[in-house]
């Protein structure tokens, strides 16, 4: 894959891979770091990826992993200001709405928070999130469906005690 190519195919999924690593680091220093070392590994390897279509879930990949290094060496725990990461997506309304789904998010474990946001906020497929992941098709629909019902739970408490 020539250079130019690289960079075409990073620019429309560039905002994507910024919102998924910094949900991911909980800070915007650190993400820029797992960013930059993402775009670093995978434009030195451009020439294994096989195809356009293998690009995205390919930085995803990357991505995770990298942040997965940082975050053992870390220990991560820090908040996110969750008003200046969607602020450009969303209007103030819904804003409500999403910081009740991501306190439930965080409630759940790793994987499955991973697998939701994949799925759910950035588009992937079932089987390029289970790709991106290192699991199965049919472990990630499992995980899945039964994190939704767990969400389910979580977040009809939350809307009941708020009533």
């Amino acid at each position: 894959m020539s250079k130019d190519r690289f960079l075409q195919l990073l620019q429309p999924i560039y905002p994507n891979l910024e919102r998924y690593v910094l949900f991911l680091c909980k800070d915007r220093e650190l993400a820029r770091d797992v960013i930059g070392d993402t775009i670093e590994i995978a434009f030195t390897q451009r020439s294994t990826i096989k195809s356009d279509k293998a690009f995205l879930s390919y930085l995803f990949t990357i991505a995770l992993r990298t942040y997965s290094k940082v975050a053992k060496a870390q220990k991560i725990n820090k908040d996110i200001d969750l008003d200046a990461l969607f602020a450009s997506q969303i209007s103030s309304e819904r804003l409500t709405d999403y910081h009740l789904i991501l306190e439930a998010l965080e409630s759940i474990g790793d994987i499955q928070k991973q697998l939701m946001l994949l799925f759910y906020t950035e588009g992937f497929s079932l089987t390029e999130c289970a790709e991106i992941l290192d699991i199965s098709h049919d472990n990630a629909r499992q995980i899945l469906h039964r994190t939704r019902t767990k969400l389910r739970e979580i977040l009809s408490i939350d809307l009941k005690e708020q009533k």
